[in-house]
C-alpha cells in the first residue's frame, strides 16, 4: 500500500524519497530471522515494490553485544514485538542484513558503534553523492 500510494507517485514526481525501512528489511526479519524460504520472500519483495528499487540503503551494523547492551537501558514497556525478541533473532536478521550488503551494491555498511554524530556525517556525505 505504501508503494502504491506515497512512493511510486512521489518518485514519478522526481522527489526524493526516505524511509527507515522497506523491502530489505522484509526479507532480512521474514527470510533469516523468521526463516521463511528466502527465495519465497524476495520474489515476494520484487512483486510488492516493483519499480520503487531504492539508489541507495543504509545498513547501521551493530554487533549484537552492543544490542544488548542498548536493550538493557529501555524498559521493556517500551520495546516492542520485534525488540523483545531472543538475541538469536537478531544474530539471523544481522546475517540477513550482511547478506542484502555484499548482494546488493547500493548497500552503505555503517558502524553502528560510531557516534550518532557520526553516523549521520557518513550518512549525509553518502547522500550528498547521489543527489
Amino acid at each position: 500500500q505504501l508503494v502504491g500510494e506515497v512512493i511510486i507517485p512521489a518518485l514519478e514526481k522526481n522527489k526524493i524519497v526516505i524511509s527507515d525501512r522497506f523491502h530489505d528489511s522484509s526479507i532480512a526479519y521474514q527470510a533469516f530471522g523468521r526463516g521463511i524460504e528466502l527465495n519465497f520472500v524476495e520474489e515476494l519483495q520484487r512483486f510488492v515494490i516493483g519499480k520503487a528499487i531504492p539508489d541507495i540503503t543504509f545498513f547501521i551494523d551493530t554487533p549484537i553485544d552492543e544490542i544488548i547492551k542498548r536493550k538493557a537501558n529501555v524498559k521493556k514497556i517500551d520495546l516492542d514485538r520485534i525488540e523483545r525478541s531472543a538475541i538469536d533473532f537478531y544474530e539471523k536478521v544481522r546475517e540477513g542484513y550482511l547478506y542484502l550488503s555484499k548482494k546488493e551494491k547500493r548497500f552503505c555498511n555503517i558502524n553502528g558503534l560510531l557516534s550518532i554524530e557520526e553516523i549521520h556525517k557518513q550518512i549525509l556525505s553518502k547522500i550528498n553523492l547521489k543527489v
